[in-house]
């Protein structure tokens, strides 16, 4: 097996919806979700989603942590769940 390599960190968590989801960081500028799929009704349908967007910069004086919710991007795949967009990221 080749070695691994490490990209990233990611945190478990919770949509506003309460479904699990692990969120986390590539670098500086991009963040990682991966949300299980819950319309899943086939064996050959993907058990997860993978996820990368722009990390918004942080106002210096800010302590709530910054973000926007919903906003931009490209559309969620079919079957993602709607809870995706409403994300503060």
């Amino acid at each position: 097996m080749s070695e691994l390599i490490k990209i990233g960190a990611m945190w478990k968590g919770k949509t506003k919806a309460g479904k699990p989801m692990l969120s986390g960081t590539v670098n500086r500028d991009t963040r990682i979700v991966i949300l299980e799929n819950s319309h899943k009704e086939k064996p050959n349908q993907p058990d997860f989603y993978l996820f990368f967007t722009a990390n918004e910069k942080k106002d210096e004086d800010s302590s709530d942590g910054g973000g926007s919710s919903g906003g931009g991007g490209a559309p969620m795949p079919e079957g993602v769940d709607d809870d995706m967009e409403k994300l503060p990221f």
